[in-house]
């Protein structure tokens, strides 16, 4: 802040073009304190002086102290106070923490029935996890970059919520039964949820430690890689052919160019499954 004074009454501010006259000894970067605070208040918080484009003029205060002191819940949107406590979902979202992620599809439109069968096959193949007697991973004991917590990627179930985004009708009385607001779905040794109900990023994630890679089954993941893909272009076909339906006339040549190029797709996704089979 620069201080200057005064010797005329003829200064003008930048902002407002307000004469200031000799009996003020300073200003603000050419700007008289009224018009400087509009562009720098201070946070009711902290008592900083901040930007006002860091500055949420609602609740007084600066981004920082705000975020501090409420968050924006991850289910519904809506601010809520934190309270002293580290979670992503406001009082409401946490009495009732699934009851937004019931659909009548699975990630991408694929349907349940699809899903579950996919869901199902990962049972079969070696992601190469390996949790101790503690339920540590052991890529967390190898690998710097991992979380501290000594879960790995299952580190950030409570706070994601397995990081499902759809759920079956029906399922939520299972589902909210196994959730806990600190593990998630994670027990020591691995995951409680059915595999059926998994996220995607659950079941198709791997993280890229050496020691998971060496002992994970390279073949069967690919195998696992190639089914999500086909299941996800079978249902963006699905998509592409209620598009066409409803397009306008204009846009079915569009529409149409879109479904050819999903079955395109489709296509070489099933002819790597029969590459992948004839190998294993």
């Amino acid at each position: 802040m620069a201080t200057v004074t005064i010797e005329t009454d003829t200064f003008e501010c930048m902002e407002c073009r307000r004469k200031i006259g000799e009996n003020i000894y300073y200003e603000y970067d050419g700007f008289c304190e009224a018009c400087y605070r509009d562009r720098y208040p201070i946070c009711s918080e902290c008592g900083i002086e901040t930007y006002f484009g860091d500055f949420r003029q609602d609740m007084n205060m600066c981004e920082h102290c705000f975020f501090d002191k409420y968050a924006e819940c991850y289910d519904c949107g809506k601010q809520y106070e934190r309270n002293g406590r580290e979670t992503s979902f406001c009082p409401a979202c946490r009495a009732n923490p699934f009851a937004r992620m019931v659909s009548d599809t699975a990630h991408r439109g694929i349907s349940w029935g699809d899903w579950a069968e996919f869901a199902r096959a990962t049972r079969n193949v070696d992601y190469g996890c390996k949790f101790d007697c503690k339920g540590e991973c052991s890529g967390t004991r190898n690998e710097a970059w991992h979380d501290s917590n000594g879960r790995g990627c299952c580190g950030d179930c409570g706070n994601s919520r397995g990081y499902l985004n759809h759920l079956p009708p029906g399922s939520i009385d299972e589902v909210t039964a196994l959730y806990d607001e600190e593990l998630g779905f994670w027990r020591p040794g691995g995951c409680t949820l059915p595999v059926e109900y998994r996220s995607h990023i659950c079941l198709t994630y791997r993280c890229r430690t050496s020691e998971r890679e060496e002992n994970a089954d390279s073949l069967g993941l690919a195998i696992i890689d190639n089914h999500y893909d086909i299941i996800s272009c079978k249902a963006n076909v699905e998509y592409r052919k209620q598009r066409i339906e409803s397009a306008i006339p204009e846009q079915k040549k569009k529409e149409k160019d879109s479904l050819e190029s999903a079955e395109s797709h489709l296509a070489k996704q099933l002819e790597e499954r029969e590459q992948l089979l004839q190998v294993a």
